[in-house]
């Protein structure tokens, strides 16, 4: 028994029962009741093989219930937010009550985006590509903060949102997300392999709701600008970023407002 028991019951631990909850073989979960107690004078202490049915049969509900959940919010694959999610934990996060006095730092819209990674699909193969994708994924999970947000915006493409930081510090940890991929060794059927990324950035004061596509473009374009300078690199957006999204933007209203 964990010292868990010890710690967060209020009474000692008088008799348990535990059940996974199981998704195509895999355990995505455990559902525990413990401290039965006897009904009447004549009432078997503990838990009885009806009570282990019963737990299963709520164990069974529970995992399609989490996989629903799973399968709206996470992408089957990485385990990774999907994008609609991701924003919306975002918008959540700049509009949270006092969220804007202790950022104060502003904060970054990061996106990566992994290097010849048409190549290496086509030379190994869709499954091994989905591999690499995986162990990338895991890689930058252990890579950042807590407070982070992390997300798989498609295909190769990743997003990660870094709270309080300004210009600077985004280059900084950016470059430093991207070095740490460089280095990981990534199992892979071709074997141990060191990966690269493209890394762009943005990093702004403010994210109110109609410029979060303006960001979006214009981490888009810092990313395209490092693919464009020979790829395994980071690039900040700079003025050049700002006009060019800022002019794309003013297009797309352009068109809605005609089309409307």
């Amino acid at each position: 028994m964990t010292s868990r028991y010890v710690k967060s019951l209020r009474a000692p631990l008088r008799n348990l029962l535990a059940v996974p909850i199981m998704h195509d073989r895999k355990v995505i979960g455990v559902v525990e009741v413990y401290n039965k107690i006897p009904q009447g004078k004549a009432g078997a202490e503990g838990f009885s093989r009806d009570d282990q049915q019963i737990l299963q049969g709520v164990s069974e509900h529970m995992a399609i219930a989490m996989m629903k959940l799973n399968l709206i919010q996470y992408d089957a694959l990485t385990g990774l937010l999907r994008p609609d999610p991701f924003f919306e934990k975002v918008l959540q996060k700049v509009n949270a009550p006092g969220q804007r006095r202790r950022e104060q730092g502003g904060r970054a819209l990061v996106m990566g985006d992994v290097d010849w990674f048409k190549a290496y699909n086509d030379r190994n193969g869709h499954e091994a590509g989905n591999r690499l994708l995986r162990e990338l994924a895991h890689v930058l999970k252990l890579s950042i903060r807590e407070e982070d947000l992390l997300c798989r915006y498609g295909g190769e493409e990743f997003l990660i949102l870094l709270p309080g930081c300004n210009g600077s510090e985004t280059r900084d940890k950016a470059e430093r997300l991207r070095e740490t991929v460089a280095r990981a060794p990534v199992d892979t059927p071709a074997g141990i392999l060191n990966i690269t990324m493209s890394v762009g950035g943005v990093a702004t004061a403010d994210w109110p709701d109609d410029t979060a596509n303006q960001i979006l473009q214009m981490a888009d374009l810092a990313l395209y600008r490092a693919k464009e300078q020979g790829r395994n690199r980071t690039v900040i957006a700079g003025a050049a970023e700002h006009e060019e999204a800022h002019h794309a933007s003013l297009e797309l209203s352009s068109r809605c407002s005609q089309k409307s």
